[in-house]
């Protein structure tokens, strides 16, 4: 097990003679820099296939390489042009991430499969190794 610091909390210190510097901490107790360690994309869109896509290319481009890889499935709400503010004026749309997050889980037709399940049962092959979902 181990434990990404996204941020490094502390600067090297003493106790007892023992240095805890950054290579000490990360062998003795599992804590490693994210500046190191991890890869870590955020995509900007709304569009579900568009985000799975992106990812899909990602894990294939970066995964194994001495890095432990985020894989970030998380729809961006936005306005993208005079259609978008149309659909929002007639309720029609939302801007509210639960329901944009609602496209990832909900399966398109009765008794259907949702998006993100059928994603990854077609691509559990891939090098995942770690996952963020929204809502």
């Amino acid at each position: 097990q181990v434990c990404v610091l996204l941020k490094r909390m502390y600067d090297d210190f003493e106790v007892d003679g023992v240095k805890y510097t950054e290579a000490h901490v990360a062998k003795e107790y599992g804590f490693l820099s994210a500046e190191k360690c991890l890869e870590n994309k955020w995509y900007n869109t709304r569009d579900v296939d568009q985000l799975m896509e992106w990812n899909l290319d990602e894990v294939k481009k970066n995964a194994k390489k001495g890095k432990l890889l985020n894989n970030q499935f998380v729809l961006t709400p936005g306005v993208g042009g005079i259609q978008d503010v149309a659909r929002l004026v007639a309720g029609f749309g939302t801007l509210q991430p639960v329901y944009m997050a609602n496209q990832l889980y909900k399966p398109p037709k009765k008794h259907g499969t949702a998006p993100l399940h059928e994603f990854f049962a077609q691509n559990s092959a891939e090098g995942w190794n770690a996952i963020s979902v929204d809502y």
